[in-house]
């Protein structure tokens, strides 16, 4: 099946995805260690992005911005790079060997439901080889 072919999760595309989530990782392990953070939940104050002590982490002149920063907070990142490694993971299991999916139509729609999952994440990345958009020159990767 081409359109099968044509969906299915390439290993250009799954390394991009991996060096994506290193880096969201990275990020936000270095964020969450900063001050006086426990766990990595910010909160939103009118003008500021409070840690879980009450920790003025920073200072924003727009609260639809703090409020924003806030949902996006290190925990938050660190649990949704955990779920798309999770399903990278899946992926990644030979066909024909998970018994979970009980017969090869049924393991096909499922891998082809993963990849195009996985691809979806990709294309929210600048500079993805989904989409083929370009990288901006002079933007921070992720």
């Amino acid at each position: 099946m081409a359109a099968e072919a044509d969906v299915m999760l390439t290993d250009t595309e799954a390394a991009f995805l991996r060096a994506r989530l290193d880096e969201d990782e990275e990020t936000a392990r270095d964020a969450r260690v900063c001050a006086e953070v426990k766990d990595g939940r910010w909160f939103d104050g009118e003008d500021e992005i409070n840690d879980d002590n009450g920790l003025r982490l920073a200072t924003v002149n727009h609260p639809f911005v703090t409020a924003h920063i806030a949902r996006h907070d290190p925990a938050r990142v660190l649990r949704e790079v955990a779920v798309w490694r999770r399903l990278l993971l899946d992926y990644s299991i030979p066909p024909g060997t998970d018994a979970r999916y009980g017969g090869t139509e049924r393991e096909t729609g499922f891998r082809l439901a993963l990849s195009m999952a996985l691809k979806a994440k990709i294309a929210t990345y600048p500079g993805n080889p989904v989409t083929g958009e370009p990288f901006p020159s002079g933007q921070a990767r992720g």
